[in-house]
């Protein structure tokens, strides 16, 4: 088990990591001119409590998700048929496979 001091640091960085991208992002389309994933703009927080369910989600939520998929799932299956290692090398490429944002070509 996970001990609550743990679970908040999780979470705080989950947040920090979002914001932290969010400026990223800012940075990245005043740089290209363009954004590396389209967003409508009605699918982005109006009031203070959308933005507080948004971070919840995207910063927490998702990626407890994911670990829970790759980390539970995937790499669990994958090391009682391969060596850890590889198993490993598998699953983290499977990670980096579904983050890549799509590219537009120039």
């Amino acid at each position: 088990p996970m001990r609550p001091a743990t679970a908040l640091l999780c979470v705080v960085l989950g947040c920090a990591t979002f914001l932290f991208s969010s400026f990223i992002e800012v940075v990245m389309m005043q740089l290209t001119g363009m954004a590396s994933v389209p967003v409508p703009a009605t699918s982005l927080p109006k009031s203070g409590l959308d933005f507080v369910l948004y971070l919840i989600g995207l910063a927490v939520a998702a990626p407890i998700c994911e670990e829970i998929l790759f980390r539970g799932f995937i790499l669990n299956k994958l090391m009682d048929r391969t060596r850890f290692w590889k198993a490993n090398i598998i699953t983290s490429l499977l990670f980096v496979a579904i983050h890549i944002p799509n590219v537009r070509a120039f």
